[in-house]
């Protein structure tokens, strides 16, 4: 509740009037506005050709597809091959977003300050006292 109205990411755990640890939200990693680049083929005789005229033996250079082959060209040499089509699609990013929670418990201090009654100790320094 607090993260919604407040933007808190991290809470101290008292017990005993002692910090016994916290109680964080974890948060998955933004990512950034990409390009993803697909090749297709587009023309096969003009990519025959301009492989030929390249001096590049398509067969020496094993893909299962023209596309898998013109990829590899162009990470190799920049050079997109006449009869293929580059395609380019912006991917948006990702903010950062909550993933989970974590808590983090000093276990001295719980152990100094427990009782008897392991559950109830350990339910309130969870909840803070209550079920809410």
């Amino acid at each position: 509740e607090a993260y919604k109205t407040e933007g808190t990411t991290q809470r101290r755990s008292q017990y005993f009037g002692k910090e016994a640890g916290s109680f964080s939200i974890v948060f998955a990693s933004a990512t950034p506005e990409h390009e993803e680049v697909t090749y297709k083929l587009a023309d096969m005789t003009a990519l025959a050709e301009w492989c030929a005229n390249n001096r590049l033996d398509v067969d020496t250079y094993v893909q299962a597809t023209a596309e898998q082959f013109a990829a590899w060209l162009v990470e190799n040499t920049g050079e997109v091959p006449e009869g293929i089509e580059r395609n380019a699609i912006l991917v948006e990013g990702t903010p950062e977003m909550p993933k989970g929670t974590r808590l983090s418990v000093k276990p001295d201090v719980v152990f100094e300050n427990m009782g008897s009654n392991v559950f109830d100790e350990v339910n309130t320094l969870l909840l803070e006292g209550g079920n809410e």
